[in-house]
């Protein structure tokens, strides 16, 4: 036996709705970039009446990204988006929505009356009025009750109730119309929308001198949308997003707004993007600087556990099939594989470099240099590093790194390696001057040194880099000069014995 009890409160409804239903387009696959923008597949068969069908409206798409197709036994002939009021299924909440549902079944009313005639009520339902709050019910006598529902608070049933019930509800709709009627179509949508993004982190596990375990996982972070069963790419890369995160004018966020306040400016570019978030015209900037090394980067934002594809200048890992359920976050493991790393000790030297006298040494740094000898790029994520006991050494960041490239993780200061530095004025070319434009200007030429000393107990490879103010002249110990973007600089990569010193000697002028 069956039992419902619920406060017996009615909702009162009326307005006009639409015979057809909202056609379900079920996900099929979701694509996730590091930015928060999600690729989205939709796909489904649906009922086509008059030549026309409704879906879902689009939500949080972007601009241009938002398209519908249909099966090759018709044609698309427009898509009409606006709010309308519909006919949904929604759960059964109130003892009204529960006699509204499972009008025809055999039940037993129960109140709270005083007179013990009118507490119990059984029969057939015929009929339950939303409007007027009347229940008419068949008695096992042959007789017809018509009464109200509100004195009764609870039913019993010897089956499983009904426990959905149809009701209006405005909401926004995409009608779809069709070129030729058909009975049915296959029907698709795609699109690029927000609200799902990843992280990636990895774990640096040191194997030897040579060799170290890296792990990657990504953490995906879903937001209002449940995605259940659902196959998930992950995506390594950085694609044009010309147009930012604006909203297309499809979406429901236009809905009641002048699309005329909308202006393509004299470049044919939209003005007046409405707005989801910030606007930019790549999708998220994987850091396209070049490090002091000389490494470059490539970008910024990252198996073999999980399959990868590569397209182009992207990487998919797909994960498989996942729920995301509604504001959730999952952790997947996307990669395991061994590669190879050197360590190296790194010191930059600015313009005014502290002097030799007393402890006011440059800061140097211990790093790895790993190697990406696995079949894909790395992203750039954060990085726990762990040495062959697994005990900590950092958490760091590693840098997109190519197929066969060469990326640098931080590990932390280097204290036994001291870096001094030291400039002075040699000669001032008094005699001979030199004249730019209606200018003349006399020749400075300063000399530096930088002394190295390795307190440690093994021989180390550090790379120097030394910004200069002023035009390079020379430097010895193979020292290489630079363009960079604040103006030049000298790079220097060698080696010092345990408890040996060296000196970089380098020189630059100045025009005066």
């Amino acid at each position: 036996m069956n039992k419902i009890i619920l406060p017996a409160i009615f909702t009162l409804l009326v307005s006009v709705s639409y015979t057809q239903e909202i056609q379900t387009l079920k996900t099929a696959r979701l694509g996730i970039f590091k930015n928060g923008t999600c690729f989205v597949k939709r796909e489904g068969n649906v009922n086509v009446q008059e030549k026309s069908f409704y879906i879902k409206a689009p939500e949080k798409v972007l601009l241009g990204t938002y398209w519908v197709m249909v099966g090759k036994e018709t044609s698309l002939h427009s898509v009409i988006v606006k709010t309308d009021t519909f006919k949904i299924q929604r759960a059964a909440k109130q003892l009204g929505d529960f006699l509204e549902a499972n009008i025809g079944q055999d039940i037993t009313l129960y109140g709270n009356a005083t007179n013990e005639n009118l507490r119990k009520l059984s029969g057939k339902l015929l009929d339950y009025n939303k409007k007027t709050a009347l229940i008419t019910i068949a008695t096992a006598a042959g007789k017809i009750v018509v009464t109200s529902s509100s004195t009764f608070t609870w039913f019993e049933s010897s089956f499983n109730p009904k426990n959905t019930v149809s009701s209006d509800s405005i909401i926004p709709i995409a009608k779809v119309k069709l070129n030729r009627h058909v009975e049915n179509v296959s029907a698709s949508t795609i699109s690029l929308e927000t609200g799902v993004s990843w992280y990636p982190s990895y774990l640096f596990t040191v194997i030897n001198e040579k060799e170290a375990k890296l792990e990657m996982k990504a953490t995906i972070v879903n937001g209002e949308t449940e995605y259940l069963n659902m196959p998930v790419d992950i995506i390594i890369g950085s694609p044009e997003k010309f147009f930012g995160e604006a909203i297309d004018p499809a979406c429901i966020v236009y809905l009641g707004q002048s699309l005329l306040e909308n202006r393509y400016d004299n470049n044919g570019l939209l003005n007046n993007y409405v707005l989801i978030g910030n606007s930019g015209t790549s999708w998220q900037n994987e850091n396209r600087a070049q490090s002091r090394s000389g490494i470059s980067t490539g970008e910024e934002n990252t198996e073999q556990l999980k399959e990868g594809l590569k397209n182009e200048d992207l990487y998919y890992y797909q994960l498989g099939v996942l729920d995301l359920e509604k504001d959730s976050r999952v952790i997947v493991p996307v990669m395991t594989n061994n590669v190879t790393y050197s360590e190296i000790y790194t010191a930059d030297l600015p313009v005014n470099s502290p002097s030799m006298k007393g402890d006011n040494s440059i800061q140097t740094y211990h790093s790895y240099v790993i190697t990406n000898n696995t079949n894909a790029p790395l992203t750039a994520g954060s990085a726990f590093v762990l040495n062959k006991d697994g005990q900590p050494m950092s958490q760091t960041r590693l840098l997109y790194t190519p197929v066969k490239g060469i990326s640098e993780i931080k590990l932390s200061k280097a204290v036994d390696v001291q870096v001094k530095n030291e400039e002075e004025i040699k000669n001032r070319e008094r005699t001979t001057t030199i004249r730019i434009g209606s200018n003349y200007y006399e020749k400075i030429t300063t000399a530096g040194k930088i002394i190295i000393t390795n307190y440690k107990e093994k021989k180390i490879k550090i790379r120097v880099v030394k910004d200069l103010n002023g035009n390079f002249e020379t430097a010895d110990n193979n020292g290489k000069n630079r363009k960079t973007e604040g103006g030049t600089d000298i790079f220097w990569e060698i080696e010092i014995e345990a408890g040996a010193k060296a000196v970089l000697n380098y020189r630059y002028y100045n025009l005066e």
